[in-house]
């Protein structure tokens, strides 16, 4: 692959990941990984330790007590929610300046995206991908920071004046400035530093999840991204979903959300 031979190369610069992060993407594949383990790994990384306590304590979490200690994070959280939080906070850390990319605004929108596509697997026939479904929506535009980081000159030039451009209208300024699109780059990086076959299927078709192989976790990256603008504007997940087309839904493998009538 192309991609490939470009990073054996050293022309793209491939992120390195905290190794309690990859920790965490081994207990998605096996569930015995405890969280001993990885609160161990994590006490080894400080810095990494208190950026998770750092999103813990967050307004963006809802956190109505102070955690002083990812043991009492654990306690009160559970692993799982945990393991989200660490995840997100230890991507995070691999990028510090991008050329042409808005760092805080791209995760502050990949951690809602990922929050919808996780609720979107819960209320559905996909409860048990809900955990990788929040990986994969958390990574689905890494491809892009990672074209931006490693061609920064044409990154400065041609995404610095636009950087709100999504979807199929991203795919196609990149192939311009790059000859390369973030759901191929996205979905080799991660299928090479050993994720979940089924993460890499959701980036390189999150777009397209139509199509045959797409894999389990497309649909629900598809709709949390298309629903993103409603949940910036303050929406809930549920009420984003009903606003659907059924005809889409029903695609997916969903059946439209309830949503209570408004009091008058």
């Amino acid at each position: 692959m192309l991609f490939l031979d470009d990073a054996v190369c050293g022309r793209l610069a491939m992120p390195a990941i905290p190794r309690v992060v990859a920790q965490i993407v081994l207990s998605l594949k096996d569930p015995a990984v405890s969280m001993h383990t990885i609160s161990q790994a994590l006490e080894q990384d400080p810095t990494l330790a208190a950026r998770t306590l750092q999103l813990v304590n967050s307004p963006y979490y809802g956190g109505r007590r102070s955690f002083a200690s990812i043991a009492s994070a654990v306690d009160m959280l559970g692993t799982d929610a945990l393991k989200r939080m660490v995840l997100t906070a230890g991507l995070t850390s691999a990028f510090v300046d991008v050329p042409g990319v808005n760092l805080r605004q791209f995760w502050h929108h990949a951690t809602q995206t990922a929050q919808a596509a996780r609720l979107i697997c819960l209320s559905g026939a996909r409860a048990h991908h809900a955990d990788a479904a929040y990986l994969a929506a958390l990574l689905h535009g890494i491809g892009h920071i990672i074209l931006c980081q490693s061609f920064p000159v044409a990154a400065a030039s041609f995404f610095a004046s636009q950087p709100d451009l999504e979807g199929d209208a991203l795919v196609a300024a990149e192939a311009a400035a790059f000859g390369l699109t973030h759901p191929e780059v996205g979905a080799a990086w991660v299928e090479r530093l050993g994720f979940p076959l089924e993460i890499g299927l959701a980036l390189r078709h999150y777009l397209a999840p139509w199509v045959g192989n797409a894999g389990e976790l497309a649909w629900p990256l598809y709709l949390a991204v298309l629903i993103g603008p409603n949940l910036e504007s303050g929406m809930s997940t549920t009420a984003a979903l009903a606003e659907l087309d059924p005809a889409l839904l029903e695609q997916a493998g969903m059946q439209p959300p309830v949503t209570q009538p408004t009091r008058r």
